[in-house]
């Protein structure tokens, strides 16, 4: 939830107040998100200490991060090139990232971080 509204905050930001390209407002939001989501799932979510782990798990997220990019680069596109409006690059983002979330929530939950505990 923190992630998720972070998100768009900064694509309104980006997109409605600085004036950036969708993507690009996009692109910032993702990566900026990706980093606090990361250490907010590390501290709050995930209680895996395996510092060994370390590695695989930043490297799994963060590919999945990646991949909600790409999923949300496209709603973003499709949805700003048909709507004219302050908020299309959000609804665009909203709907692809959450995609991507579910995808990345349970590769992560269900696989990586359940496998530093098995």
């Amino acid at each position: 939830m923190v992630t998720a509204g972070l998100g768009q905050a900064l694509i309104l930001l980006f997109f409605g107040g600085f004036n950036w390209p969708p993507l690009v407002a996009n692109a910032v939001a993702v990566f900026l998100v990706g980093v606090v989501g990361f250490v907010l799932s590390l501290r709050f979510v995930w209680t895996e200490s395996d510092e060994t782990a370390r590695g695989m798990q930043i490297t799994v997220f963060m590919v999945m991060t990646l991949l909600g990019l790409v999923i949300s680069s496209v709603t973003v596109r499709y949805v700003t090139q048909r709507l004219d409006h302050v908020l299309a690059a959000n609804i665009g983002s909203f709907i692809g990232y959450g995609v991507a979330w579910l995808l990345r929530f349970a590769v992560l939950d269900r696989v990586v971080f359940r496998a530093a505990h098995v």
